[in-house]
């Protein structure tokens, strides 16, 4: 992913945080954390790379003491729907290997899987 990202000037962290932010407005800073694998801090500071190069803007929260729900700006949005299709094709060519049979088996391994981890970390 790193390789099919880097031509666009993004990181998987980065694609990962704008990827979210497009699919999920609102999302918590928290949520956008566990989505890329990062810490709330590490969050934070993507979220500043982001805004630095105009693809995220944040507004001001209600108390003022910290900055409110982030949201991709127009340039932002253009450059995540650029990527979905290089993302999807790096995606389509690594599952070219499974019939659509064992597909389907990985993905309800995967969702088993997901499930293990929601009900530990409850």
């Amino acid at each position: 992913m790193d390789i099919a990202l880097r031509p666009l000037g993004l990181t998987v962290p980065q694609y990962v945080c704008m990827q979210s932010l497009h699919d999920t407005p609102g999302i918590s800073g928290a949520e956008l954390a566990r989505r890329a694998f990062v810490s709330r801090q590490s969050v934070h500071q993507l979220l500043s790379e982001l805004r630095a190069r105009g693809w995220v803007e944040q507004e001001p929260s209600a108390n003022g003491r910290r900055r409110g729900v982030a949201r991709l700006t127009d340039s932002g949005r253009t450059l995540i729907e650029a990527a979905f299709g290089p993302v999807d094709a790096l995606e389509e060519k690594m599952l070219s290997v499974l019939s659509e049979e064992e597909r389907a088996q990985l993905n309800e391994m995967l969702l088993r899987c997901e499930a293990a981890i929601k009900d530990h970390s409850a």
